[in-house]
């Protein structure tokens, strides 16, 4: 073999080599698709009587304060229908639906969101990754829940984002796929009040995987009526 033809070879492995080399990686930007919640506690007006004799043993009372009730179940609109076999309904940037929650609330009582009451946010995320988050904003400061607001003009009232929800006290919060409920002993439920992830999914989920967000809400015995308001964003991120 010539020292010519030896020289062509050897360069051609070594382009070869350099090509195979040189071949980019494929990387992806995650994708995030994000939308808001609006979650609302009307506060009715309620009132109490007692009268009492001086020859009364015990205290004759009417119209006293009544359990919460639900308005209306979790109300959702969709913008962009989602479904499990075509890919092109995959949205990206700008949520495919948005919703609200509603809670009828009687001053001095608490609400626990269930799934009969509908006083939740019930989230599907759809993707073809191998894994996502969702999380949890508000308002308040670093993304964490903000005050529930008396949307009357000129009102100054609200339902502090606490966590502490318990009738007498105002109050409320958000609780991740279990509904809470007051204990037997009568102790007092936390709820979640911080921004922050709240589920670390795993994909894919052509089908929809479901993350319910339950809250709870409660008022004071002087709590102003009116119709208070929150709203919460949702983020779902993919992994890659």
């Amino acid at each position: 073999m010539s020292k010519k033809s030896t020289k062509i070879i050897a360069a051609a492995g070594v382009v070869a080599g350099l090509g195979v080399a040189a071949l980019p990686a494929m990387t992806f930007a995650t994708q995030s698709v994000n939308g808001s919640a609006d979650i609302y506690a009307q506060i009715d007006p309620a009132i109490a009587m007692s009268i009492t004799g001086n020859n009364d043993d015990n205290s004759h009372v009417s119209n006293s304060y009544g359990a919460a009730k639900a308005k209306a179940p979790n109300t959702i609109t969709a913008l962009d229908t989602l479904t499990s076999t075509d890919l092109a309904d995959y949205s990206n940037g700008t949520a495919a639906v948005t919703s609200s929650s509603w809670i009828n609330l009687l001053p001095n009582t608490s609400a626990h969101g269930s799934d009969s009451n509908g006083f939740k946010s019930t989230i599907t995320v759809y993707t073809n990754d191998t894994g996502y988050t969702l999380s949890i904003s508000g308002s308040g400061s670093e993304g964490a829940l903000g005050n529930m607001v008396n949307q009357t003009t000129g009102s100054s009232a609200y339902i502090e984002a606490n966590g502490i929800v318990k009738a007498g006290s105002d109050g409320w919060g958000y609780a991740v796929d279990t509904a809470v409920t007051t204990d037997a002993s009568g102790s007092t439920p936390n709820y979640e009040v911080d921004g922050g992830q709240i589920k670390d999914g795993t994909g894919p989920t052509s089908g929809g995987e479901v993350t319910t967000v339950y809250y709870g809400v409660s008022s004071n015995p002087d709590q102003e009526t009116g119709l208070y308001k929150a709203t919460v964003t949702y983020t779902a991120t993919t992994d890659h």
